[in-house]
């Protein structure tokens, strides 16, 4: 079982990310020289000089940091900003993609795939209102996010709430529509709004060319505007819709819609993802095609959710060889690129397969590592589900008294 210890790999900067850094010390070089002789309070010299500090010469203590060792600096900084209400120079830190396995997220983003939860929401909540309207969007629905991964979904269904409410405040049809996808889509959803969400203008179509793109784009606007359910309907029919304009999105290759899709949530009892709920409602086949079909198109990350989710079907199908192939997969991903959360996901998955095969040993061995990672995190609802687990293992080869200790544990966490 070595293969389940955790990578903490140093995080690979993309190549512009030292030039974005040099650019910003510069600017403060620039603010302090202009201030220097007059009208600059010694206190705001010195929170600039400290941005310059932890930006320039902090070193991670640790011979193998961990990435919040890596970034201390950059979160410090922030600090130091926000004092002296540099609201510019914080967007710019914000912004900043500093990890190259995920070229499409800014480091506020990094935060929450490295399971760095506690220091996201904190920066999130001392920024709210600060900034504008459209970055109050960004950390609400940052925060929602954010609890969601730490099991407090009445938060994070609050935070969505407040986002939807700004959008709808300010008229803006694109974040309401966004926030809605996030929040839980019903059988009555609006079909412009999710088209907002996804720029898809349908008073535009007769200019996308060529004729084959446009086509998909029609049909997009379609099947989400056009298509209706009745009280009969079967859930896949009631999600055929979005299943369609996702892959009408893979046939422009536009990858990045077509995974949001997979994203939005349903206004079900469980609230979950698209991709997530095929599975619960027992859609094995549906939801294989959708992985299948995105795999290879995006990141790394979602190459290890994809495979994640492609073990938990052979999971459910009773393939549990095949599921442990996936979810080794995944784990290597996971632990490569940093990705907590879902090597937090893979292990739980690990655990119950192993357990399945009466491998009990391995089992412990996945859900020790998973919880020790969860601890970690802070992500206590993760706690009680692997102690549980741990429970449930322990019972099976007659320890009792650890059974008894875990499944205590869980049920006191839980309450």
């Amino acid at each position: 079982m070595n293969s389940l210890k955790t990578s903490n790999e140093s995080v690979l900067r993309p190549p512009n990310f030292t030039i974005q850094i040099k650019q910003l010390i510069s600017e403060i070089d620039s603010v302090l020289l202009r201030h220097n002789n007059y009208n600059f309070s010694r206190w705001k010299k010195a929170h600039y000089k400290a941005v310059k500090n932890w930006l320039l010469k902090y070193k991670p203590p640790e011979n193998n940091p961990s990435n919040l060792a890596i970034i201390t600096g950059y979160i410090e900084a922030l600090y130091h900003l926000c004092k002296v209400e540099d609201w510019d120079k914080v967007k710019k830190i914000l912004s900043m993609n500093v990890d190259n396995n995920f070229p499409d997220y800014q480091f506020h983003n990094q935060l929450g795939i490295w399971g760095l939860y506690k220091q996201q929401i904190s920066i999130y909540c001392s920024l709210l209102e600060k900034i504008d309207y459209q970055w109050d969007c960004r950390f609400l629905e940052g925060l929602g996010n954010a609890y969601d991964a730490l099991g407090n979904h009445e938060k994070a269904i609050d935070y969505r709430q407040q986002w939807r409410q700004i959008a709808q405040n300010i008229g803006d049809k694109k974040e309401e529509g966004k926030a809605l996808c996030n929040l839980g889509i019903s059988d009555s959803f609006s079909g412009d709004l999710v088209l907002a969400a996804f720029n898809v203008d349908k008073d535009n179509l007769r200019s996308i060319k060529p004729m084959w793109k446009r086509s998909n784009y029609t049909a997009i606007v379609n099947w989400l505007t056009k298509y209706s359910v009745n009280s009969n309907s079967s859930n896949l029919e009631k999600l055929k819709g979005f299943i369609e304009t996702f892959f009408h999105f893979c046939g422009v290759e536009s990858w990045l819609e077509a995974k949001e899709i997979l994203l939005i949530r349903l206004d079900t009892p469980t609230n979950e993802e698209l991709h997530q709920q095929l599975q619960t409602w027992g859609y094995y086949r549906e939801a294989m095609d959708l992985y299948f079909k995105l795999f290879g198109k995006l990141d790394s990350w979602w190459e290890a959710i994809t495979l994640t989710g492609i073990g938990k079907v052979y999971i459910a199908t009773g393939d549990f060889y095949k599921a442990i192939d996936y979810l080794q997969k995944s784990l290597a991903i996971s632990k490569n690129i940093g990705a907590i959360q879902t090597e937090i996901n893979v292990l739980n998955n690990l655990g119950k397969t192993y357990r399945f095969l009466e491998n009990n040993y391995a089992a412990i061995q996945a859900n020790i590592e998973s919880l020790r990672i969860a601890k970690n995190t802070g992500n206590r609802i993760n706690e009680s589900l692997v102690m549980s687990d741990l429970g449930v293992t322990y019972v099976a080869i007659k320890d009792n008294k650890k059974a008894l200790y875990y499944l205590q544990k869980s049920l006191d966490i839980a309450r």
